[in-house]
């Protein structure tokens, strides 16, 4: 009988911790993909094939138990596909370089005309992929520096180094043309 007790038990986490990811995934939505979005260099549709993956993938970690934090865990494995992903990309490029008309058009261009938004999403995908992956986690992840610096490999000086440089340049870009003389 302890056994089965333990069974129903074990089934009865598992369903908890499902709906927790569930619950985690709705209340996050707008930031994974946003952060999808953006890491993935303004492809929509990428974006939102990567949040299937992605949540498919935490609730594999959930039955297992072994998270601690999944909001630290879904915005790492955002950076660690993204990152695998910039590098196929890149073999791809160059392969056809030549031939390709490339634009830096984001797909959800705003039809309303806010061009501060647009000028902020062009800053955003302009910034080196090292760059606005900090600027993501901390933004839309919600991560400490000490988070980003596990999860990207680097120091916490080097992190905040390229949050600053994102601030900076989107600052610069909300600026009105004009203004930076006037200090």
């Amino acid at each position: 009988m302890t056994r089965l007790d333990d069974l129903n038990i074990t089934y009865q986490e598992s369903k908890r911790s499902e709906r927790s990811i569930d619950e985690l995934f709705s209340q996050l939505e707008s930031e994974i993909l946003g952060t999808l979005y953006y890491l993935r260099n303004g492809s929509e549709s990428a974006a939102l094939a990567s949040f299937d993956s992605l949540r498919a993938r935490c609730e594999k970690y959930a039955q297992s138990g072994e998270v601690d934090n999944f909001r630290v865990l879904i915005f790492r494995i955002i950076y660690n596909e993204a990152s695998s992903q910039r590098k196929t990309d890149w073999m791809k490029l160059k392969r056809r370089r030549s031939s390709a008309n490339l634009s830096s058009e984001c797909p959800l261009e705003d039809s309303e005309g806010h061009k501060k938004e647009q000028s902020v999403r062009d800053v955003i995908l302009q910034t080196p992929f090292d760059d606005r992956a900090v600027f993501l986690l901390r933004q839309n992840g919600g991560l400490t520096y000490e988070q980003i610096s596990k999860t990207v490999g680097e120091s916490v000086e080097n992190v905040k180094s390229r949050m600053r440089r994102t601030l900076t340049a989107i600052t610069a870009a909300l600026a009105p043309s004009g203004a930076s003389s006037e200090a």
